[in-house]
């Protein structure tokens, strides 16, 4: 059986996402995110051009520091073709309220993106 072009590209686009994760850190107490893509890592950056916030991100809080990550991490979503970009206000208060703000604040976590795909794609 032949497979449609689409259907390649689509499978193949999967694969990019499975090895993709957004880390969620402490360092000397604070948190931080990071953007990792098999052995590339970088940090993840505040988006103020999105949602006003002077501070740093946080998660497990009903609070603008988790806003701020749940902000970036879409954003960053959007930038990659996993969140279209009229659905990213959206995706980014489920992602606040279903998932960073239940987080225990003050642990190490790993967001899969085949996770993120599943729950906001």
């Amino acid at each position: 059986m032949a497979h449609e072009p689409e259907q390649d590209v689509m499978a193949a686009r999967r694969r990019e996402w499975d090895r993709q994760s957004i880390y969620l850190r402490l360092q000397d107490g604070i948190p931080t995110a990071f953007w990792v893509w098999g052995d590339q890592i970088a940090p993840l950056e505040p988006r103020p051009d999105l949602f006003a916030h002077e501070g740093g991100f946080g998660w497990g809080q009903q609070d603008a520091t988790t806003q701020a990550l749940a902000v970036a991490i879409v954003a960053k979503l959007v930038e990659v073709g996993l969140v279209a970009p009229e659905q990213q206000s959206a995706r980014a208060h489920y992602l606040h309220d279903e998932v960073l703000s239940k987080l225990p604040a003050g642990e190490h976590y790993d967001l899969h993106l085949s996770y993120l795909r599943l729950l906001l794609g």
